[in-house]
């Protein structure tokens, strides 16, 4: 019980400090309202209308009339709280009523009975019963308020009269049935079994979660001259051979309690009474009964598949379903009370089990579990530099791993993007091997792995590991790999030019000074030293990350700088010659 109360404090204050609201929920007073004759009791259901949505607590301050109606009693049978942390507290002098109520189970419902109030009428005059403040809070970890009306009642309180007609103990505003005058048409047989039409209740074999007058139209013959109806518990009663007179609408006031109730009506004409036509209603309020959910193989397993076992019960309308949730992945639904999820990864995980009964109420039972990881795999080696369209253009990873486990191979590229995902298979004695050939665009990739077993079991993944794929050089220029067509066509003019120069050299070294031909030499040295330092620079520059058109823009920049080294070379040498000569 202690956990319980822990749990519930823990709900109350996420809710009570909530930024955070869900509008859904509904507080209801049932009936809204009615005429009643001073001195008599008039009794009250405190309902909430969950809107599909799971609540765990509430809590509202009520003010009423406290000259025209006081409390007499306050009854939390068949409430879905189960324990109070304020019970419900009332003055009669300040026409008070508060409370703070919750569960540990998650419930769901159109009519989900919070408390009965018994008020005593006194004096003359309107007795209102209204919410000065309220909040329903919702059953999942935020525990955020999900109200978003909370709906009052009024009764009309009259001094009876000396012939005053009795009335019920709970007075609903309840018109009486239209009475149609007319001629009745004779007939020749008796009148046929009543079709009628519930719009309330539109379905007899179904199972409903509402109370609230309800409205029954009828299909009068030109034949019918009467009407007689009955409303209970019992399939096969027979409506009265007694006329209420002819109508062919009645307005029922709300069924009190729980259960299958059965309408009946018999129809009246010249040759007597027919037969009596049943139509069923089925009520159920109440959720399923509370439960919890158990994890047959272990909250805390490296199992990536969890069995569930959530079995409970409703004791009107039965379970219909059972829905299951994740953490926050999609509904997974079974008519079943046991269930074993789909392979998950490491990690905690929070598990709502939701049971529905045939009317639609629910209630919720849940579970924390941790999936732990397998031992991961350990790669021994990765093909760090791939080149594309040569023999380096295939990615080697090789390993070990659990024997005869599955090792699950993944490639992202530099914005985290999975661009392989590929499974190998490990040997018994645990050793693997991959090995990729698809043509991977050039830029770094990073990779990693990780062990599966039989079950679907993942291992935590390993370090990254980096791997860089280059496009194919075209030619490799002073120790550097020349890329790109102009790049090749400008080496050869460099190297072509370079050479007409060193020709012409040796020729004037034949036939002129020794001093003019050490001048040249040196002049032709520091030229093509000055060529091969810019392609070094340049060779460098490329092997950066930069994009296409940083890439385009250096090509540009070197074949100026090319030009304007050779324009130097061709000005100095000249300059040599001519002073040779």
């Amino acid at each position: 019980m202690h956990t319980k109360v822990f749990q519930f404090l823990i709900v109350t204050a996420l809710w009570m400090s909530s930024v955070s609201f869900v509008y859904a929920a509904d507080f209801n007073i049932t009936p809204a309202g009615g005429t009643i004759e001073a001195g008599r009791e008039v009794i009250v259901n405190l309902k909430i209308d969950s809107a599909g949505e799971s609540i765990n607590a509430a809590q509202a301050k009520i003010r009423f009339s406290p000259a025209i109606l006081e409390i007499k009693e306050i009854s939390r049978d068949g409430s879905i709280f189960n324990f109070w942390l304020n019970e419900p507290v009332f003055s009669n002098e300040e026409g008070s009523l508060e409370f703070i109520g919750g569960t540990p189970n998650g419930v769901s419902g159109t009519s989900l009975q919070v408390i009965r109030i018994t008020f005593l009428t006194k004096g003359e005059g309107a007795g209102t019963i209204d919410f000065v403040d309220a909040t329903i809070a919702s059953a999942d970890e935020t525990g955020s308020s999900v109200l978003e009306e909370a709906k009052g009642a009024s009764f009309k309180v009259i001094v009876p009269g000396p012939a005053a007609i009795p009335l019920p103990e709970v007075a609903v505003a309840v018109p009486p049935p239209v009475q149609i005058t007319r001629t009745s048409a004779p007939a020749i047989s008796l009148p046929v079994e009543p079709e009628v039409s519930v719009s309330l209740y539109p379905q007899p074999d179904r199972w409903y979660s509402f109370k609230a007058p309800f409205n029954v139209q009828l299909n009068i013959t030109p034949d019918i001259s009467g009407v007689s109806t009955a409303l209970n518990r019992n399939p096969n009663f027979e409506a009265p051979r007694v006329s209420e007179g002819l109508f062919d609408s009645k307005t029922f006031p709300a069924i009190e309690d729980d259960g299958v109730y059965y309408l009946h009506f018999r129809f009246q004409n010249n040759r007597g009474w027919g037969s009596t036509s049943h139509y069923r209603i089925a009520v159920d309020t109440q959720p399923p009964l509370p439960f919890s959910v158990d994890v047959i193989t272990g909250k805390l397993s490296d199992n990536p598949s969890p069995q569930l076992s959530f079995r409970t019960g409703d004791a009107l309308s039965g379970i219909e379903r059972y829905v299951i949730t994740f953490n926050n992945e999609g509904q997974i639904l079974t008519e079943n009370a046991e269930y074993t999820t789909p392979p998950h990864p490491p990690g905690k995980y929070q598990i709502r089990v939701k049971a529905i009964d045939n009317a639609g109420n629910g209630i919720e039972g849940q579970a924390q579990i941790e999936i732990l990881p397998i031992d991961p795999p350990v790669v021994t080696f990765v093909t760090d530099k791939v080149v594309r369209d040569t023999e380096d253009s295939i990615l080697t990873v090789r390993g070990t791993s659990l024997p005869d486990a599955s090792v699950v191979i993944l490639i992202e590229d530099k914005n985290d993007l999975l661009v392989v995902q590929n499974e190998v298979k490990a040997n018994s004695v645990g050793q693997w091997l991959f090995q990729f050939d698809r043509v991977l665009q050039s830029g770094d990739y990073f990779l990693t792995a990780q062990t599966k077993d039989s079950r679907g079991a993942l291992s935590l993944p390993t370090d990254s590991r980096k791997v860089t794929v280059k496009n194919k050089p075209l030619i490799a220029l002073f120790g550097f790999d020349v890329m790109t067509l102009d790049l090749l066509v400008l080496s050869v003019v460099l190297g072509a030019a370079i050479a007409g120069y060193f020709w012409r050299t040796i020729i004037f070294h034949r036939v002129k000074t020794q001093m003019g031909a050490v001048v040249v030499s040196r002049d032709l040295k520091n030229s093509l030293g000055l060529v091969k330092n810019e392609i070094a620079k340049f060779s460098t520059t490329m092997g950066k990350k930069i994009s296409e058109e940083e890439k385009h823009a250096e090509y540009g920049i070197f074949l100026d700088k090319m030009k304007e080294d050779l324009d130097k070379i061709e000005k100095y040498i000249a300059r040599d010659i001519e002073e040779m000569e």
